[in-house]
């Protein structure tokens, strides 16, 4: 997707981010979800976008370049199949 890849399972006190990565100055974090069925982005909840938005803040403390945004993304695989869905979990 042409994505830069920093880390992968960015771990904190908080919760674990699976992918941290620019789209040009964009800091995308990433949850990956894989399932046997259809239906893994419904296993994040509320508490685990809690903990990612605590893991994204130590994050951004540990390592404080000069984005110009940052988003969530989802990517889920299922059955083989991946699907990206951009800026889908709420930031605040």
């Amino acid at each position: 997707m042409g994505f830069t890849i920093i880390t992968r399972r960015f771990k904190s006190r908080s919760g674990e981010i699976d992918l941290v990565a620019l789209d040009g100055e964009i800091l995308v974090l990433v949850e990956v979800k894989q399932s046997l069925a259809s239906g893994a982005e419904a296993r994040i909840d509320e508490g685990k976008i809690e903990r990612l938005r605590l893991a994204a803040d130590e994050y951004m403390l540990q390592y404080p370049g000069p984005y110009a945004e940052c988003r969530f993304d989802v990517v889920t695989v299922c059955a083989g199949e991946f699907h990206h869905y951009r800026d889908a979990l709420p930031w605040a």
